[in-house]
């Protein structure tokens, strides 16, 4: 190999670095504190974050394991395929449990809002709960209910008959 070739080589060798920006980025924010109302935000980004690695691998592997047939990778793109997707349910998971939260929270909300407007009802209305009792006979009934201008009709099994 000629000197210049070999220097050529060489000055490519030495440029190259691995790519390891996510362990330095790990490293500086290791320090980093992570405040309670920021851990769900926290845990949103770093699932969105992993599903889409998930899936863009998956796109990049599919070609490729189909393309070699290889057992050995056709078995990681199903156990990648399987983890992407055990992490969506994950998430969606969270999310149903979010919502079915709030919902309830609603649900609760307006059931006090109904029992509180129905307190109000009953104290605005004093003296509704009516204790007494009418002890009367049939005639006493319908005389006051039609007056006394009526006669009363009594309907027994001898006049039903004619």
């Amino acid at each position: 190999m000629s000197d210049i070739a070999l220097d050529t080589l060489l000055d490519e060798l030495s440029s190259f670095s691995l790519p390891t920006p996510s362990i330095a980025l790990a490293k500086s924010k290791e320090n980093e504190r992570l405040e309670q109302a920021d851990v769900n935000q926290y845990i949103l980004n770093k699932s969105k974050t992993l599903i889409e690695a998930g899936l863009a691998a998956i796109q990049d592997l599919s070609t490729y394991a189909v393309q070699s047939q290889n057992p050995d990778e056709v078995a990681a793109l199903a156990e990648l395929m399987s983890a992407t997707t055990r992490a969506i349910e994950a998430l969606n998971k969270s999310n149903l449990v979010d919502r079915k939260a709030e919902r309830d929270k609603e649900l609760k909300e307006m059931d006090i809002k109904s029992r509180k407007e129905l307190m109000e009802l009953q104290n605005q209305q004093p003296g509704t709960t009516n204790t007494n009792i009418l002890i009367a006979s049939r005639e006493d009934i319908m005389s006051k209910l039609f007056g006394d201008k009526r006669p009363i009709l009594t309907v027994d099994a001898t006049s039903v008959n004619k």
